[in-house]
């Protein structure tokens, strides 16, 4: 199979790095892409990666060629055949379940959560420590992203707002970010992230 994504990276003495996919024990079983130009700016880099056989166990290494120092901002990758950044088989199961409704937040996890965390360049979106949970919220999927997954799927969207450390203005802002025209400001910002129609 095919793997697409990105990476975002930047340097301080070293200008290239090899970035392999391995799926077995030797470098046949492997394949490598070297990125150049690396600099002292945040930069994204494209990939794509071939896997040469099914593994339980593969792995993605990043290996910077030189002395100094490399950051690493994101790093993605998909299987090509991937719906809208979202794993075929697994939409194939989910729809099988048939399920009228979907919730998002879920959970004990949405008393912490900020709505506006998941808005906008999922590579600016900051990171978050997860309150409720341990583990780090990354922020991949937010309002726009859960709405399309329902989309995908055929079902009903539950989205739920913050009573927990948030509170009525931010419960607010997100209804009318989801349900304002345009000429509201949560909808302005809607539209301005490529939803121009409210989701009702």
């Amino acid at each position: 199979m095919t793997y697409s994504g990105r990476i975002v990276l930047k340097s301080q003495g070293i200008s290239k790095a090899n970035i392999t996919l391995s799926w077995g024990k030797d470098d046949s079983q492997s394949s490598t892409i070297t990125i150049e130009n690396i600099s002292g700016r945040y930069t994204t880099f494209p990939l794509s990666l071939i896997s040469g056989a099914y593994s339980e166990n593969a792995s993605l290494t990043i290996e910077p060629i030189g002395i100094g120092n490399l950051w690493v901002g994101t790093v993605s990758l998909m299987p090509d055949d991937n719906v809208n950044g979202f794993r075929k088989d697994v939409l194939a199961l989910l729809k099988e379940l048939n399920s009228p409704v979907y919730r998002w937040p879920g959970g004990n996890f949405v008393s912490g959560y900020d709505w506006k965390d998941g808005i906008g360049d999922p590579d600016k979106r900051p990171p978050r420590k997860n309150p409720a949970w341990t583990g780090v919220e990354h922020n991949d999927v937010g309002i726009h992203e859960f709405m399309k997954f329902c989309e995908l799927l055929e079902t009903e969207a539950y989205i739920a707002v913050n009573a927990g450390l948030g509170g009525a203005e931010e419960a607010r802002m997100q209804v009318e970010y989801c349900n304002g025209n345009s000429k509201t400001p949560m909808g302005k910002w809607r539209s301005q992230n490529g939803q121009q129609e409210a989701w009702g």
